[in-house]
C-alpha cells in the first residue's frame, strides 16, 4: 500500500468545498475561461463518485476515461488514505456506485452502459462481479436504502 498525501476529515471537506466552490464556479475566474479541451492531447483522470463504505474503513472512487472504480484504505484514526487497487468494471463510464448497508456488495451505473453490475466486496478492498441487472441507456446515479433492520 502507498501512503497518499491527504485524508478524509468533515472539516477538510468542508473547507476543500468552499474553495473549489469560489474558484471554480466564478463567471469571471480563470477556470471560467477555456473550458474547450477538444485540443488538448493531456490525458485526463474522470472521476465520478466517491462512496465510504459503512464502517469507514474504505473509500471507492469510479474513474470513467478507464471505466474502472480504485480502491483506498482509509486509517480510522488520522483519515490517511492509502491505495490499494485499481478494479476494471463492465459498466462503460461508470459514473455512480453504491454500497449495500452491510457493506458487502457494491452497484455500479455506466454513463454508456445499460445495466447496473453487482460486485462482491472483500474485506481487502477486492471487487469481483457476481451479478448484473437491465437499467437502460445512460444510468447515471444509483442509491441503496435500507427499509429494514438487518
Amino acid at each position: 500500500m502507498r501512503p497518499l498525501g491527504g485524508s478524509v476529515s468533515g472539516k477538510q471537506i468542508d473547507t476543500q468545498l468552499a474553495k473549489r466552490d469560489s474558484a471554480a464556479h466564478s463567471r469571471t475566474g480563470p477556470r471560467a475561461r477555456n473550458n474547450d479541451l477538444k485540443d488538448d492531447p493531456t490525458p485526463r483522470i474522470w472521476a465520478a463518485d466517491l462512496r465510504i463504505s459503512p464502517d469507514g474503513k474504505l473509500l471507492l472512487m469510479t474513474e470513467r476515461t478507464s471505466s474502472s472504480v480504485s480502491a483506498f484504505a482509509v486509517d480510522p484514526s488520522t483519515g490517511g488514505l492509502s491505495f490499494l487497487e485499481n478494479y476494471p468494471v463492465e459498466e462503460k463510464q461508470p459514473r455512480n456506485i453504491a454500497f449495500s448497508p452491510n457493506g458487502r456488495w457494491l452497484l455500479v451505473t455506466g454513463e454508456k452502459s445499460e445495466k447496473v453490475g453487482t460486485y462482491a466486496v472483500s474485506n481487502n478492498g477486492t471487487l469481483k462481479r457476481v451479478s448484473e441487472a437491465t437499467s437502460g441507456k445512460g444510468a447515471l446515479w444509483i442509491e441503496v436504502l435500507q427499509t429494514s433492520a438487518e
